[in-house]
């Protein structure tokens, strides 16, 4: 018996909505795992890793104003994170 696929319907892109922090993080084994552990629990909107050669990690983060605040001293309390800004 063969089964017939649908073709694939393409889905719309989630644009981010909310302002963004910026954190800048020390890379290494288990930092990612590390930030979606801290992040879990607030509604995140977009979210990106830049790394380079021998530099620090940059993470972007968005999420609504109402969490914030939470998130940002969520991650200074990070071994990790070096600084978090508010572009």
């Amino acid at each position: 018996m063969s089964a017939v696929l649908e073709t694939p319907v393409p889905r719309p892109v989630r644009v981010a909505t909310g302002p963004s922090l910026i954190a800048t993080a020390v890379p290494g084994r288990g930092l990612l795992g590390r930030l979606a552990a801290v992040l879990s629990a607030h509604p995140v909107q977009a979210f990106a890793v830049r790394t380079t050669a021998g530099g620090p990690a940059v993470v972007e983060i968005t999420v609504a104003d109402a969490h914030r605040a939470r998130v940002r001293a969520k991650l200074l309390r990070m071994v990790e994170v070096l600084d978090v800004v508010e572009p």
